[in-house]
């Protein structure tokens, strides 16, 4: 009787722990690439704000340099700028860093997120309203 419920367990064992297994590693998968499309969406605004006024050249040059210093594990991204007349539109399209087809396949299909357009001139109402939330903030921490 005893062997019977050892091996009954060594059964359910062989086949739980794949299916966990799989899981964790499917979550953990789902985790970095969030990751990566929240990091490349961040450091592209980031850099596009600080870079704005300098021209499309130049943005493209650093969004290429600052893209290259973030920590990615799955995204390879390609950027392309794109001048309008008061506002720099920045498409982003995302390769799979992985030399395996169906991963390359399952990101370039699912990662599209939407254009980034930063505007070049705000409005004079945008920053009066910047600055009285700023002046707001110190009176508060003081």
């Amino acid at each position: 009787m005893k062997k019977k419920i050892q091996g009954q367990i060594t059964m359910e064992a062989a086949i739980v722990i794949p299916i966990v297994l799989m899981m964790v590693v499917g979550l953990i998968g789902m985790v970095l690439y969030s990751h990566d499309a929240l990091a490349i969406t961040a450091y592209v605004y980031g850099t596009a704000n600080d870079h704005i006024n300098e021209g499309t050249e130049i943005l493209q040059k650093s969004l290429e340099e600052n893209i290259n210093r973030v920590p990615l594990f799955i995204i390879r991204p390609e950027i392309e700028t794109e001048k309008k007349t008061d506002s720099i539109c920045i498409r982003i399209q995302g390769k799979s860093k992985s030399s395996l087809n169906w991963m390359d396949k399952l990101v370039s299909e699912s990662y599209h997120p939407d254009a980034i357009t930063i505007e070049q001139n705000m409005s004079d109402e945008i920053i009066y309203i910047s600055q009285t939330i700023l002046n707001q903030m110190e009176k508060k921490e003081a």
